[in-house]
């Protein structure tokens, strides 16, 4: 008899196999971005990307000209207004000779005995350097300057005794008991140069148009 085979039964279901876990190939790993190589630009498109873009330098300059411009015109404004305004002119101070009435008659007394100062008719009065060191001698000598005794004190004194005589003189008399103390002691002191001060009559003047109209006629006599 052939041997009986041993094993499992057949017609009772197959026997379930545990799973075998397949290996899963590892990962490839991802490839590493290559860099582009890198081409120099043409001048011409690094010129056309520059003017594309704004320059921050330039954008500056142009904000400081613009405001340069409006400060030079609001300055220009300002400068127009002041114009328009009339300027107030300063009072000039007037000055004083400060001579005490003892060194105004030592003055008149120095004039006295010194008239080549005022006598035009006098030889030494063309001597301009002479009279200049009259001057001078006794500015020193009475602790004062030059323009003080001169031109402050003399001139006022001599100008204010021409007006007193001219008023005198003239179509209104001139009030000797209304007038002030002042003009009445001038007056006495100033006696010896009264007939030295001459009035300066004013040249007559000549317009343009009178000259242009005299002209045909001296052509036409001549």
């Amino acid at each position: 008899m052939p041997p009986k085979k041993t094993g499992a039964r057949k017609g009772r279901g197959k026997a379930v196999l545990p799973l075998k876990e397949t290996a899963q190939p590892p990962p490839e790993p991802e490839p590493e971005p290559q860099n582009e190589p890198v081409t120099e630009a043409s001048q011409d498109e690094v010129a056309e990307s520059r003017a594309r873009s704004p320059n921050p330098s330039l954008s500056s300059s142009i904000n400081l000209d613009n405001e340069s411009v409006s400060s030079t015109s609001s300055e220009s404004a300002v400068g127009v207004q002041k114009k328009t305004k009339s300027p107030k002119k300063k009072r000039k101070i007037k000055e004083h000779a400060g001579l005490t009435q003892t060194q105004e008659e030592d003055m008149f007394e120095w004039l006295k005995i010194n008239p080549v100062i005022y006598s035009r008719g006098m030889s030494g009065y063309k001597n301009v350097e002479a009279r200049n060191k009259l001057w001078s001698d006794k500015a020193e000598q009475m602790g004062k300057s030059v323009k003080q005794i001169k031109d402050i004190w003399y001139k006022s004194v001599r100008s204010r005794v021409g007006r007193l005589v001219k008023k005198k003189s003239g179509t209104s008399q001139f009030d000797v008991e209304n007038c002030s103390d002042r003009d009445k002691y001038l007056m006495d002191k100033m006696q010896f140069l009264i007939p030295h001060i001459h009035e300066v009559k004013k040249r007559p003047t000549v317009s343009v148009s009178s000259l242009m109209f005299m002209v045909p006629i001296l052509t036409f006599f001549s």
